[in-house]
């Protein structure tokens, strides 16, 4: 993987040396994206994809929001998953499933993502096709913390959030059905899990 790391400017911003700036390459899988945070020496960490550059009132509204609940996941963009039911309609009132393109959550998540009970997950995430690293995420939100999942304001990230788009778009996959595979995903990890269903998220 490609790993840079650093006290740098971030998406431009200027860290002045107080920030810790990690870059994570994602050549062999998304794997990747967790392995990077083993050694990760804050409680709190903010992520988030090079597509998405986040303003700098986001950025305080979602650390803010995390500072109230370390242990919960909090972020922008959600999804509905439940056994035999994955939507990418943003528009529920309801969710229970965080994704991380752009998220605040606790520096714990990436110990215990590497722990060695969760090789098989891992294994699972590098040979299937629908990046499901943010499945093991959330399961590992709803087994070892609360299942706590809190999601920003949407009427006040569509103003504020640069290049934030979620068309929820349903694409092909090697000529398979992108939320077929999420689906199976979540069916195989549920069950590596030992879980049936994930807990609901609140509205910051």
């Amino acid at each position: 993987s490609n790993i840079t790391s650093g006290e740098e400017d971030w998406l431009g911003y200027s860290t002045r040396g107080r920030l810790r700036v990690r870059r994570v390459g994602l050549e062999e899988s998304l794997n990747e994206r967790w392995k990077a945070g083993q050694d990760v020496q804050t409680e709190g960490v903010l992520m988030n994809d090079d597509d998405i550059r986040p303003t700098p009132r986001l950025i305080a509204l979602m650390v803010n929001t995390w500072l109230t609940a370390p242990h919960a996941l909090v972020g922008v963009l959600t999804r509905v998953a439940q056994p035999g039911w994955y939507s990418y309609n943003g528009r529920w009132k309801f969710h229970n499933f965080m994704l991380p393109r752009i998220l605040a959550l606790h520096g714990r998540y990436f110990q215990l993502y590497n722990q060695g009970a969760l090789r098989e997950a891992r294994d699972y995430v590098r040979d299937q096709e629908a990046h499901c690293d943010d499945v093991v995420l959330n399961l590992l939100n709803a087994k070892y913390g609360d299942g706590t999942k809190i999601l920003v304001d949407k009427a006040f990230w569509n103003a504020d959030a640069k290049d934030l788009k979620d068309d929820g778009g349903i694409t092909n996959v090697n000529g398979q059905n992108r939320k077929q595979l999420r689906l199976e995903c979540l069916t195989h990890l549920r069950k590596l899990f030992g879980l049936k269903n994930m807990p609901g998220c609140s509205l910051a």
